[in-house]
């Protein structure tokens, strides 16, 4: 593994090659957030229904899968405009597939209008993984780079809910997230931050940075390039 998965810029990440969570998880509503808290690991199923662990719901398993399926006919536009370095088109394809299909944890619950609450996509199903991982290489391609420290705190927490410690690819994001705060502490020699705000990047910054590295070190060996890669920025 190098700097992770790189857009047309070099830079940023893709989506891992596993799936954040279950293809189809459970459905509830509320407005959506950039970086809820994730929900429970695990949701079981039966023939006709899905049920989430962590809300005690169960949602229809059909419409579940066709609620899932109009939301990636929605990402796949972003796909095309990516393909054609449209990011500003993409980004707002992006905000829009999120706004419309992410739910918060705590949804399902009755609207103020007593009306039952509109269908949305579990955060930690795929679909919303992958829309996250690529509002990054957006974000980062715009110069946003609050954004994309935003979209990788959120990706990295459904990584930690799902898959097991010392997962290979979650140091790909961690060695992102560092890189991009990197970039936030540099850039701020000319739009000066807060200090609390700076100490905070700093800290966080190199808490990713060594995560990352005891994660490669794990997995591919303490002397492996990409270890090396990661390790020479806490020297």
């Amino acid at each position: 593994k190098g700097k992770g998965n790189k857009t047309s810029d070099g830079r940023g990440v893709a989506a891992p090659g596993q799936q954040a969570g279950p293809s189809q998880r459970g459905q509830g509503s509320g407005n959506p957030s950039p970086s809820p808290p994730p929900p429970g690991p695990a949701a079981e199923s039966d023939a006709t229904g899905l049920f989430c662990q962590r809300c005690g719901q169960r949602y229809d398993r059909a419409k579940a899968e066709d609620l899932a399926r109009t939301a990636s006919q929605l990402r796949d536009k972003a796909d095309d405009f990516l393909a054609e370095r449209s990011y500003d088109d993409a980004g707002q394809v992006l905000t829009n597939v999120l706004s419309e299909f992410e739910a918060l944890p705590q949804s399902g619950k009755p609207s103020r209008s007593g009306r039952a609450p509109t269908p949305r996509l579990h955060p930690l199903h795929t679909v919303v993984f992958n829309t996250h991982a690529a509002q990054v290489n957006c974000a980062r391609r715009d110069g946003d780079l609050v954004s994309a420290v935003k979209h990788l705190r959120h990706l990295l927490r459904c990584m930690e809910v799902v898959f097991p410690p010392n997962f290979p690819e979650r140091s790909d994001f961690l060695f992102a997230l560092a890189d991009t705060l990197q970039d936030l502490i540099h850039r701020s020699g000319s739009r000066p931050l807060p200090k609390r705000v700076l100490e905070g990047y700093k800290k966080e910054m190199k808490a990713a940075w060594e995560e990352c590295v005891a994660i490669r070190s794990v997995c591919f060996g303490p002397n492996s390039p990409t270890t090396a890669e990661a390790r020479i920025h806490l020297q």
